[in-house]
């Protein structure tokens, strides 16, 4: 075979087998498009029963011609239908039946798997209802639980406040020559003895009531129970010994009173004896009266009586004496004083500095207006010095603040005026003594207004041309809300010096050196007697605590030469007023605003106690 007809039959071959692949490779094409076109179907279907649901879900459009008939006959949307309105607001379900059996019928398989269901949903509520329960009362005994734990809690820091108030109480009794006082005092063994059985009794039956209500607590409870049953034991050991020691002691005085004992008993014919008794009857039952108390009533007496008999502060730790303070007058000028406080302490002589400074009520330029300035001084800076200017306050009493209830009768303001123009070609000075008073209130005006020899507070200077007019309100107020109503330029208050000098040690000394040793104090409160060679105290109100003279004793060798200390109740006061009051005037209106402060304290704790007690009672209830 000739080589062109080998190769004409290779590639009849190749084209056999290539139109078989393309047949096959098309068979397989039209298999794909055969599935694919089934899942669409059935996609389609899906989808169509979805958008059923949807349509039927939402209401009917606007557009749509049922509902133009009936919006035609007045319906609107969301209307009920029917005469009165009471009908259907919505439109039937449309339900699809796609089982075989009748319009009524069921199929049994679907009533037995909903019963199921039924059955399954009340099981699942029995069961949350009784975990629901469980949880509540568990919560409930936690409650209670909490409630026993905080109570305990309160109670056994109230008995410790009450052992220490009463320690307190017995110190202090004792010190003051009181050797019996049924606040603190012990009673007879006996009475102890029956305290603390029945003290024991209620311990036991509430560690059995925690037990029952807790039981994790019961190792706790038997530890607590043992160590009880152990302090019991000792508490009847000390009676045991307590009674016998005590009959000793009545055998032994009735063997030296004779006929007046019998048995190591008193006689009834010996009044002295019965009277003991009688004593020692009446102390039990005002003890047994007193620890029937509940422990808050019993810590509340203790306090009360450390208040009234001891002026003793439990919970401060302090006490503290009744004083009758005293004032002695040294110095009184029209605006300058100095006093003398005596028997008080340090806080009362500074809340009376205090109240010196910033709670005296004064008067003092508040508004200004301006109408015409052309000074060098801007609005702000005048309006500043016009409110410093001290006014007379004599009638400050008489006066109502913005912040106060003020009838129709009452005046809040005092006007003032300023009006000055310069027209000289000479400097013009405006003081205080310008202002233009109030025709209503003259009497309220700059300090030194009328006096001639006083020139006047400067407020600005003017020349040729400038001009300052003006109108002022001036009110009452207080330091507290500015500087420009405090009554005083100084209110100051130092402790009185208490100096003692150790003459024998100061004996020790020659002459120049007791000299060099006065020299030391720069304010020469101590000088050298050249008579008697002997250091004086000059004055002991001029020392002012530097400490140049101890520390010149010890450059000596000679410390505890001098002891300085503070009398810690006795203050010298100095008050220099503005003008505006005279200083007994200040310094009396600042102490009736420190009693109204201590009345409205006292009310205020009344209230306070009275609420509480309010409050406290269904507690103990």
């Amino acid at each position: 075979m000739s080589d062109p007809q080998q190769q004409s039959e290779s590639e009849d071959e190749l084209d056999a087998l290539l139109q078989h692949y393309e047949r096959q490779a098309a068979a397989d094409v039209a298999a794909v498009q055969q599935q694919q076109g089934g899942g669409a179907r059935k996609k389609q279907k899906l989808s169509a029963a979805e958008q059923r649901e949807e349509a039927l879900s939402q209401p009917i459009a606007a557009d749509n011609k049922g509902f133009k008939l009936l919006a035609a006959m007045g319906y609107r949307q969301g209307q009920k239908i029917g005469k009165t309105g009471s009908g259907l607001a919505e439109p039937l379900p449309l339900l699809l039946k796609q089982d075989k059996l009748g319009l009524g019928a069921q199929s049994k398989k679907a009533a037995a798997r909903e019963a199921a269901r039924q059955r399954e949903r009340e099981a699942q509520q029995r069961a949350e209802a009784a975990a629901a329960a469980a949880e509540v009362a568990r919560q409930g005994q936690r409650q209670d639980f909490q409630q026993r734990a905080v109570a305990a809690a309160a109670a056994r820091r109230t008995e410790g406040q009450l052992r220490k108030a009463q320690q307190v109480c017995e110190t202090l009794d004792t010190a003051a020559g009181i050797h019996d006082n049924v606040l603190w005092a012990q009673p007879s063994a006996a009475a102890a003895g029956a305290a603390s059985a029945a003290a024991l009794a209620a311990a036991a039956a509430a560690d059995d009531l925690l037990e029952q209500c807790e039981p994790c607590h019961k190792a706790a409870g038997a530890a607590i129970r043992a160590a009880r049953e152990e302090a019991a034991d000792c508490s009847r050991l000390f009676a045991a010994h307590a009674e016998a020691a005590a009959a000793a002691g009545a055998g032994n005085r009735g063997d030296s009173a004779g006929p007046a004992t019998r048995n190591g008993q008193p006689g009834s014919d010996d009044p002295a004896v019965a009277e003991g008794d009688e004593e020692e009857q009446r102390r039990l039952q005002e003890w047994e009266a007193f620890h029937a108390l509940p422990a808050p009533e019993r810590l509340a007496q203790v306090l009360a009586y450390l208040r009234e008999q001891h002026c003793y502060c439990l919970f401060c730790g302090c006490s503290s004496t009744r004083r009758e303070p005293q004032v002695e007058l040294r110095k009184l000028e029209e605006d300058y004083c100095e006093f003398v406080l005596k028997n008080t302490d340090v806080s009362m002589a500074n809340a009376l500095r205090r109240i010196i400074l910033v709670e005296v009520p004064t008067i003092a330029i508040e508004l200004v207006e301006f109408e015409a300035n052309t000074t060098v001084l801007n609005d702000e800076f005048l309006a500043h010095r016009l409110g410093l200017v001290p006014l007379l306050s004599a009638r400050v009493h008489d006066m109502k603040s913005i912040y106060e209830d003020a009838d129709d009768d009452d005046f809040l303001d005092v006007h003032f005026a300023l009006d000055v123009r310069c027209t000289s070609d000479d400097t013009i000075s405006v003081t205080s003594k310008d202002l233009q008073l109030d025709p209503q209130h003259p009497d309220i005006h700059p300090v030194g207004y009328h006096n001639p020899d006083d020139k006047g507070i400067l407020l600005v200077k003017m020349r040729r041309g400038q001009e300052l007019k003006l109108r002022a309100v001036a009110r009452k107020g207080t330091g507290k809300d500015h500087a420009k109503w405090m009554p005083v330029a100084t209110c100051v208050f130092q402790y009185m010096p208490e100096i003692t000098i150790n003459h024998g040690l100061m004996d020790t000394l020659t002459d120049e050196q007791k000299e060099e040793w006065c020299a030391a104090d720069p304010r020469k409160t101590f000088k050298l007697n050249k008579l008697t060679h002997r250091v004086e105290v000059v004055n002991p109100e001029l020392y002012m605590y530097d400490g140049e003279v101890i520390a010149k004793a010890e450059e000596m060798g000679k410390p505890g030469l001098v002891t300085i200390k503070q009398k810690q109740d006795t203050f010298i006061f100095r008050v220099e007023g503005t003008g505006v009051l005279r200083p007994e005037d200040i310094v009396i209106t600042a102490c009736e605003v420190l009693e109204a402060k201590i009345r409205n304290l006292h009310t205020a704790l009344e209230q306070e106690r009275a609420i509480f007690d309010q409050g406290a009672a269904p507690m103990q209830q």
